[in-house]
């Protein structure tokens, strides 16, 4: 008999076209399939909530900035900073929704969520400059959606550019805008950027199979597992008979006794002579020193994790050998390091909305873009009341 492991979710990276989109991982859903691996993830989730919120920091320096509508639905630049910090975060792309007005000036800014967007096939030249958005492309929302996108060109502010843009959709009640896509391009990448985290995959998937394992290890009361070998001839079986639905089978009987609740539960089993008795045999199949297996596995998890996302451990709460949490200092040096690991996140952020506000439908003066870095320490410890320059400096 051959029994076959359970088959653990994987991020995989097949390349292959579809419908004129450059398909990203195997089934065109890399993005879907890296956040259903990080979120079964203590340590990753824990390390990706820490960057995004040293990315925002205490958003912008300048209230008016911050507080400055964007979009006719009344989102703020405050809630623009704060979804791209999470792109950012976890994906380390910037994804933007740019409207325009008649007069072709950028009119609104919304974020697109990363997992929504295909890069479209590139033209003779090996220039890409459409991108297309796929809300229904995982299949969970409305199956019969999901090959349904909106093809919308890239980022080209030029009022020429767009103006050329409005005129073809039909005029502007038909013009959708563009895609603003500004991945964080890393040596090796192709059309699309792979986080930069992704060699720690493995470690974040087995995390994932270390918790759920230890949860199966608790539900069932610790039990060993193990082969249960009874007299018994399959070949008088009903087909369509399920034992474990059966309150006389000992399937049943031992499924009826596992479980946190069941774990010191006595469980009878009658044979009707001795050599039935004999013929019954239980096999360990558990690993010898599976604690410390289990330990040791764990903690190159959470080491991998840690230094993929290049996150000190006292920022995610992991504490040294031996239970003693970080000291003070211990932790203003850790946030020093946050603070300069992000500062590039920022400041490209900032450059961006420069930029777009050099194009808005009403030109604003004395916008300050500049991010406040989390203020931890108002005792002055570190550069947790610096701005991105002021950590750029420190650095």
């Amino acid at each position: 008999m051959q029994v076959a492991p359970p088959k653990a979710k994987r991020v995989t990276v097949r390349k292959s076209a579809l419908r004129g989109l450059l398909a990203f991982g195997e089934g065109n859903l890399f993005p879907q399939q890296l956040l259903d691996v990080t979120s079964d993830s203590v340590t990753a989730r824990a390390c990706l909530g820490a960057r995004a919120q040293f990315i925002q920091g205490n958003g912008f320096k300048d209230v008016l900035t911050s507080k400055l509508i964007v979009h006719r639905s009344g989102l703020t630049l405050d809630k623009v900073l704060n979804n791209q910090a999470n792109t950012i975060s976890y994906f380390e792309t910037i994804v933007l929704h740019i409207g325009y007005n008649g007069l072709g000036r950028i009119a609104s800014i919304k974020p697109i969520p990363f997992e929504f967007i295909r890069l479209c096939e590139p033209d003779e030249m090996g220039i890409i400059s459409e991108a297309a958005i796929c809300p229904y492309l995982d299949g969970g929302y409305n199956q019969s959606k999901k090959n349904l996108f909106t093809k919308l060109p890239l980022f080209n502010p030029d009022p020429e550019v767009v103006q050329a843009q409005i005129i073809a959709a039909g005029g502007i009640e038909q013009y959708q805008g563009q895609i603003l896509y500004e991945p964080f391009w890393a040596p090796g990448d192709g059309y699309y950027h792979n986080p930069s985290y992704l060699p720690a995959i493995r470690a974040i998937e087995a995390e994932g199979q270390l918790d759920l394992f230890n949860w199966n290890t608790i539900v069932n009361g610790f039990n060993v597992s193990g082969i249960l070998s009874i007299v018994s001839d399959p070949a008088q079986m009903v087909p369509e008979y399920d034992p474990y639905l059966d309150p006389k089978s000992i399937e049943y009987q031992l499924s009826d006794n596992q479980g946190a609740e069941n774990a010191a539960r006595v469980m009878v089993h009658r044979f009707k002579n001795i050599a039935d008795l004999q013929a019954t045999r239980f096999d360990a199949i558990s690993g010898v020193q599976l604690a410390e297996r289990f330990k040791y596995t764990s903690e190159w998890a959470e080491t991998m994790i840690t230094r993929a996302m290049r996150t000190p451990n006292e920022i995610v709460g992991i504490r040294k050998q031996g239970g003693i949490a970080p000291t003070g200092q211990e932790v203003v040096v850790a946030s020093n390091l946050m603070y300069q690991m992000v500062n590039p996140y920022q400041r490209r952020l900032q450059e961006i909305f420069e930029y777009l506000f050099s194009f808005w439908k009403d030109p604003i003066p004395n916008l300050d873009f500049h991010i406040e870095n989390l203020n931890y320490f108002p005792n002055g410890l570190g550069t947790a009341n610096g701005t991105t320059d002021s950590v750029a400096q420190s650095g």
